[in-house]
């Protein structure tokens, strides 16, 4: 990973977060090996989560309505089965807390803990009813779908662990990063998770580079490179969300993190043939 301290962002207060950490936000150019620990949590938790929603969205989603919280699993970092995985316990352990919350998958660095969930806004917006809904609000919603999938799931998972492992391995650069965002702008209106343009942070670059990992683990090469950069946006909702996101960055800026994405896409082994930084339509 390089360091991204040089580009800014539409808003004042994010053009401020490049320059925090000038001298810590250098991040090692390199994913972590995940896939065991990705399936060690989707085969033993997160399907179980995914198999009771299916079963009873309703009260799911009543209690969700109700800005509940249910934790049904509980997993230490230290079962994790992965090498990188006990490595980094061994430095900054956390509970993996798996269950449905009133908020999205993520990883809480003063807590110690990751948070592992189905899209709120999904259950939200499916109702009592659930998955049974999926045709229904396939219009309104063409992507939801994929919330609920294998695939899609297990590369959220693998999001927030290469969270969690960035992190341990790197002297806790996201914790710090977080404890002084929040201690800076402890007054503003809009805490640091609520930023909208976070994706173009070195954190979540990151992090989203593991998520597009996971997901190329179910295709072949010679699929992977018939894949446009549009196809592979398609295949997460949150990563549409980032595409409208860039439009309302500066042209400058667009170029940089086109850079910036692009090029660790391809340091990575992920960047398709048929994927072009132009496929980003401004």
């Amino acid at each position: 990973m390089e360091p991204n301290a040089n580009y800014k962002h539409k808003s004042s207060f994010i053009e401020e977060l490049s320059y925090i950490f000038d001298e810590e936000l250098i991040l090692k150019e390199a994913t972590f090996k995940l896939n065991s620990d990705v399936d060690f949590l989707w085969s033993n938790y997160v399907k179980k989560l995914l198999d009771q929603y299916k079963s009873n969205p309703k009260d799911i989603y009543e209690n969700l309505s109700l800005k509940k919280e249910i934790t049904l699993y509980i997993v230490l970092s230290s079962e994790l089965p992965s090498d990188i995985s006990q490595h980094a316990d061994s430095y900054n352990p956390v509970e993996i807390l798996i269950g449905f919350f009133p908020f999205n998958n993520q990883y809480r660095p003063k807590e110690k803990r990751i948070y592992l969930t189905l899209n709120k806004n999904a259950i939200i917006a499916l109702g009592k009813e659930g998955i049974q809904n999926l045709n229904y609000y396939k219009k309104q919603y063409p992507y939801i779908q994929q919330e609920f999938e294998e695939e899609s799931i297990k590369s959220t998972i693998a999001h927030e662990l290469s969270h969690w492992l960035s992190d341990s391995i790197h002297n806790q650069n996201l914790k710090k990063l977080l404890s002084k965002l929040n201690k800076k702008y402890k007054n503003s209106s809009k805490s640091f998770p609520e930023i909208e343009f976070q994706f173009t942070m070195w954190h979540e670059i990151d992090a989203n580079i593991h998520t597009i990992k996971q997901l190329k683990r179910n295709y072949s090469q010679k699929e992977w490179n018939k894949l446009s950069f549009n196809d592979l946006l398609n295949m997460k909702p949150s990563f549409g969300v980032m595409k409208k996101l860039i439009n309302q960055l500066k042209p400058e800026q667009i170029q940089n993190f086109k850079k910036l994405f692009f090029g660790r896409l391809a340091r990575e082994n992920l960047l398709g043939d048929n994927m072009k930084p132009e496929d980003i339509n401004i």
